[in-house]
């Protein structure tokens, strides 16, 4: 496995080094812990929560590919039809200039936190977050005959839970 094209697919690139310094490789990646995160620098706990996702979809037969949607590898080579769904915060730009970097920082965090609690809850599997946005993939590993509409509702579940995130400062 090319850890450094997995990395650079979940968006994270800053940490090729660190793995490549430690040695990690295909088989050692998925008995990597937290705490292995933690010892390797990765020190941002959103960054180590999506390492840790994604390693667990390795198990389940889903790679990252670099600027494309996760492959499903199955043993006969099937193909699946998959809904993506792709969502970020309104604003964001403006709401980073107004709030210092750790607030908006703790404000992604729950951002995240929620969204892909509502992508999964529905059935779909949180493919990556970049920057201000979440990429979710409905179809893969598991597959509903309703897909697409499990992506929509989400998307409404979404769109209610970020209007209730309160801003720092009140608003």
């Amino acid at each position: 496995m090319d850890i450094d094209a997995w990395l650079r697919g979940l968006g994270l690139d800053e940490y090729i080094a660190a793995f490549a310094e430690n040695g990690v490789d295909g088989d050692l990646l998925r008995e990597l812990s937290n705490d292995d995160l933690k010892d390797l620098g990765i020190t941002r706990l959103a960054d180590r929560k999506r390492l840790l996702k994604a390693i667990a979809r390795l198990d389940q037969g889903i790679v990252e590919t670099e600027g494309d949607l996760p492959a499903l590898k199955t043993a006969d080579g099937e193909r699946r039809q998959v809904t993506v769904l792709f969502a970020d915060m309104a604003g964001y730009t403006a709401m980073s200039e107004r709030l210092g970097a750790e607030e908006m920082h703790r404000l992604l965090n729950r951002y995240f936190e929620a969204t892909d609690r509502i992508i999964e809850e529905f059935g779909g599997t949180v493919d990556k977050h970049m920057g201000d946005g979440v990429m979710a993939v409905f179809g893969a590993p598991v597959t509903h005959d309703n897909d697409p509409e499990r992506a929509a509702r989400a998307a409404l579940a979404m769109h209610e839970a970020a209007g209730a995130i309160v801003l720092p400062g009140g608003g």
